[in-house]
């Protein structure tokens, strides 16, 4: 699965249920997550072996809170993947 795969699939609906919003930065490893009720931006990145958020405009525990999230939801799929080919 590409990265962009699992943002659209495995990302953005646990982030979109939280209340914000990803878009695709010009850089094609990159995407932005808006805060939809306080606007606040972060960049999330993948550096090939995992994700990372960056805050720009929001705070250090709202980051973390988030990075927490995707690396959760990632890695909740591929333990689903890894049980569906046993």
């Amino acid at each position: 699965m590409t990265h962009e795969d699992q943002v659209q699939t495995i990302i953005y609906p646990r982030l979109d249920a939280l209340g914000y919003h990803l878009r695709q930065a010009m850089d094609r490893e990159a995407w932005y997550i808006t805060n939809r009720e306080t606007g606040t931006i972060y960049v999330l990145l993948n550096n090939g072996l995992q994700w990372h958020v960056n805050e720009m405009s929001g705070s250090s525990s709202e980051r973390e809170m988030l990075e927490k999230e995707v690396r959760d939801a990632v890695f909740l799929n591929e333990e689903e993947c890894s049980d569906e080919q046993q």
